[in-house]
């Protein structure tokens, strides 16, 4: 059960779809940044046959043709990587051409089909799996040329004993000429189905057999919205489970944890000193939290079916690394060690927030430990953590709790009082125009969490170079420092600015200087928000959280200085509230952002009352402290 992003090829999925990671084929769709988007690739054939067995193991052949459309399809999609699982499956290429506009058939030779051992490090996390990649090289390809490929998988041994799963999810920025799905499966084999925005026949196969058929074509591209929820919630999709209920799904992927938390005496003893002085608890759970959490170090592990068999506790403790699976067993032997039950909770990382009604373990990709005596789960997977707080990607999630009759719950949503950030600014004017000054942001909550890959960053690079390329980035000139500190069970992140600004100001004649400093956060969050895109036809992601702004702003003596009004505006489940007072010279400005929102994600009705919020937020955001060199005048406020 691995944390890996799946906004991939297509082409790709539709094989094996991380079968090596998940249960069966699961096929997710490309998403933003594919080189699907538009035209660049067509998708002139797609058929995929399953033939599943009684106990669950499956073989899956995919004929597939790709028009390429561009020089940019032609260089990214110009060879096809089928990673497999060296002790679950069997890859076989059956036939691989390149399709030349003008009829021409060329064959892929076999000195261009090449097979790599998998050891993978992907966006910082290190990983080891049995997998193998067989990568096809068409040849002599040019835009306008097709690639086409047939291969089979056949799995010989399904992840969860008996359990057969299959998820296709078809994006709606890759136009499909003929997409066909058909599955045989024996025909008292249980099986749940959903397909909503496919065609589908069913008829009897000799042999005792069943066969379903699906078809889908899409004539029209339909562009993804940015930040959007997880396609397999609104696009036409396939599921297919041999399990009734997740109840069962529960029952089935319990059995793969069953005995991995054991009580050794290995546990017991580094449980005893992890809480020593302690018999609260609660003060036990987050020690214990907390040790995970900076001393398990997180490495993938996928061998054989261990994308969801985790290893032992004491295995675990040995190592001193693991995968999330293995981060949850050996936290709730920890807590076993000390009397306090625990279990392992399946979710997602992905933006799904409802779950399909078929019960499929592709929308379960990540574990975590719920304790039920303390209502909180614990995400060690990050040493950026903090006790009671999760990661945004999974809060609102549903959940999977296994060993329990009670196997669906959800994660807490995020808390506009728990979640945000605090930029406490102090600058100061010099009569020359140039500038000096000291940003602080803190950042708790979910928030926190996120930037903790920032501050390892800022620990390891140049500061004074990353000082100035942030003001360069908000359009200062200038120079300084900086430091950050991850957060922790006790304390926020602190991400702290100090610099020297040239030419902030003319102050020799009337202008203006933005209310603003250079780690302003609110402007770039709501500018990102309004124009992600125009419009919204399916939910999107979004989160309860408090964003508060305070920037002393001090003037030379002898100014006349003309502020701003404060504004009051409010929307959906928000509200934004700014002021702007003068203490002698000083520019005392601040503001507050705050959303409550109920759910992981936004109702697209709401967008556009939404952006007309915003954008009062953003017109205040723009707002300037006027000057002008009257020593004599009187200090004016109220700019309209």
């Amino acid at each position: 059960m691995e944390d890996i992003p799946q906004r991939v090829r297509i082409a790709l999925f539709a094989l094996i779809g991380w079968a090596l990671l998940l249960p069966g084929p699961e096929v997710r769709a490309a998403g933003a940044g594919s080189i699907h988007e538009g035209q660049d690739v067509r998708i002139k054939r797609l058929h995929i046959d399953l033939v599943v067995n009684a106990d669950g193991s499956y073989s899956q052949t995919m004929d597939l043709v790709e028009q390429l459309n561009s020089l940019r399809a032609v260089e990214q999609a110009g060879q096809i990587k089928l990673p497999y699982s060296a002790s679950l499956d069997t890859l076989d290429i059956l036939e691989a051409n390149t399709l030349k506009a003008d009829g021409r058939k060329l064959p892929v030779a076999r000195t261009s089909i090449f097979t790599q051992d998998g050891l993978i490090s992907a966006e910082g996390l290190t990983s080891f799996q049995d997998l193998k990649t067989t990568v096809a090289v068409f040849p002599t390809l040019e835009p306008g040329d097709s690639i086409g490929i047939r291969f089979r998988v056949t799995r010989r041994k399904p992840t969860l004993p008996g359990v057969f799963t299959y998820t296709h999810t078809f994006a709606g920025d890759i136009q499909n000429d003929d997409a066909v799905i058909t599955l045989v499966a024996p025909r008292n084999y249980p099986l749940s189905i959903e397909n909503p925005g496919l065609k589908v026949t069913m008829s009897e196969a000799p042999g005792g057999l069943r066969k379903w058929t699906w078809t889908y074509r899409n004539s029209r591209v339909e562009w993804p919205e940015d930040g959007s929820i997880d396609p397999i919630t609104y696009r036409p999709r396939l599921l297919i489970s041999s399990l009734a209920s997740y109840q069962d799904l529960a029952v089935a992927a319990n059995r793969q944890f069953a005995g991995k938390a054991a009580v050794t005496p290995a546990i017991r003893a580094a449980a005893a000193k992890i809480t020593a002085g302690t018999s609260d608890p609660l003060t036990q759970t987050k020690k214990i939290f907390d040790w995970v959490a900076r001393n398990i170090r997180y490495f993938s592990i996928t061998l054989d079916v261990g994308g969801y068999i985790p290893r032992s506790a004491d295995e675990v403790l040995a190592s001193r690394f693991g995968d999330c699976k293995d981060h949850t067993v050996i936290v709730a032997a920890l807590l076993a060690a000390q009397g306090i039950p625990s279990m392992p909770a399946l979710l997602t990382t992905e933006s799904i927030y409802e779950l399909p009604k078929v019960p499929v373990l592709a929308v379960f990709n990540h574990a975590i430990v719920f304790v039920p005596s303390l209502n909180v789960y614990l995400d060690t997977n990050t040493s950026s953590i903090s006790y009671g707080a999760l990661p945004e990607v999974d809060a609102d999630k549903p959940v999977l709790l296994l060993g329990t009759p009670q196997a669906l719950a959800r994660t807490p949503v995020l808390a506009a009082e728990t979640n945000g950030t605090r930029l406490v600014s102090k600058i100061s004017i010099a009569a020359d125009g140039s500038a000096s000054g000291r940003d602080v942001l803190t950042a708790s909550g979910s928030t926190g969490i996120a930037y903790g890959g920032f501050a390892d960053a800022v620990s390891s690079t140049d500061p004074v170079r990353l000082t100035r390329t942030i003001l360069l980035a908000k359009g200062f000139a200038g120079e300084g420092t900086a430091t950050a500190r991850r957060i922790t069970n006790e304390a926020d992140f602190r991400f702290e600015l100090l610099y020297e600004l040239r030419d902030l100001a003319w102050l020799d004649q009337p202008g203006g200087v933005r209310a603003e400093a250079p780690m302003e956060f609110l402007g770039s969050s709501v500018r990102a928000e309004i124009s992600s895109s125009p419009n919204r036809t399916v939910p999107y992601v979004c989160s309860a959280r408090t964003d508060v702004e305070i920037l002393d702003l001090s003037f030379p003596a002898g100014l006349s200085l003309a502020l701003p009004r404060g504004v009051h505006a409010v929307g959906p489940d928000r509200s934004y509230d700014s002021s702007y007072s003068l203490k002698g010279s000083t520019v005392h400005v601040e503001r507050r952002y705050v959303s409550r929102s109920p759910r992981g994600y936004c109702d697209p009705a709401e967008f556009s009352e939404l952006r007309q919020f915003r954008e009062k937020i953003l017109r205040d955001l723009r707002a300037e402290i006027r000057f002008s060199p009257a020593s004599t005048a009187t200090a004016v406020s109220g700019q309209p």
